[in-house]
């Protein structure tokens, strides 16, 4: 698979990851890579999605990475608060960190899924982002 192709796979999971409950987020974790190099390319490819969750919740869409996930990126800013964004961006952070001190990665992998905001999918958050899109 290329670079390309398991960018995209690993943003289409990971996008999905906020609705799914603890059972389905802790089973995406066998997914995951399960080497350090692998982990923090991960970890760091979602810390880039958050950064343009972020970014949209200030309304700076020109200044966002993922322009191919844009409808993506812009349902999860309006589905989380800057807050959790926030919190959750310092969770990964804190992974990397952990991951250079030789930490269990499949253990990280299972803090972050539960450290991430988790919101069950609403109509009103799709009609929002889809009318924000226009």
């Amino acid at each position: 698979m290329g670079i390309l192709q398991s960018r995209e796979q690993r943003l289409c999971e990971f996008s999905s990851l906020l609705t799914k409950n603890w059972d389905d987020r802790l089973s995406y974790i066998a997914q995951l890579p399960s080497d350090r190099d692998g982990a923090e390319q991960t970890i760091k490819l979602w810390l880039s999605w958050c950064r343009d969750v972020m970014l949209l919740k200030y309304n700076c869409d020109d200044a966002v990475t993922h322009l191919d996930k844009l409808t993506d990126i812009r349902t999860w800013a309006n589905m989380l608060t800057v807050l959790e964004i926030k919190d959750f961006i310092d969770s990964l952070n804190k992974m990397l960190i952990y991951i250079s001190f030789n930490a269990n990665l499949h253990l990280l992998f299972e803090v972050l899924m539960l450290d991430m905001p988790r919101k069950e999918r609403r109509a009103d958050y799709a009609l929002n982002s889809a009318a924000t899109d226009r």
